[in-house]
């Protein structure tokens, strides 16, 4: 069986505009306060985040990395999609967090375990 992404998706996640539709349906002032009181609370439970590291996964744009970011967290944003992952680089570089974070791509390739290995990208 194919562990890779099936074409259709591959084709649909190099589009900018499913990203571009995710911030219009999920980016806004209210959404916002609530991101970053979650976030927040996030961070609160790990307690002192000094040399801790989180995956985020799925990170689209790296909104919610730049809110982990936050602490003193070492963050791996990766995300499936090329378009996602150059606008993220983006994103964390205009935020002057770059040096903390990183960006990367899952794959499985020349791995036989079902658990994705994450690529810098």
């Amino acid at each position: 069986m194919d562990q890779e992404l099936p074409r259709q998706s591959k084709e649909r996640l190099a589009r900018a505009d499913i990203h571009e539709q995710w911030q219009r349906d999920y980016l806004g002032p209210d959404l916002d306060r609530y991101y970053d009181a979650a976030f927040a609370r996030i961070v609160d439970e790990l307690r002192d985040s000094t040399g801790k590291a989180v995956l985020d996964l799925g990170c689209g744009y790296c909104y919610h990395t730049m809110r982990l970011a936050r602490s003193d967290l070492a963050i791996t944003a990766a995300d499936f999609s090329e378009a996602a992952l150059a606008h993220a680089r983006e994103t964390l570089r205009e935020a002057g967090i770059a040096d903390r974070s990183r960006c990367a791509k899952p794959t499985r390739r020349g791995s036989r375990s079902p658990t994705p290995r994450l690529t810098a990208s």
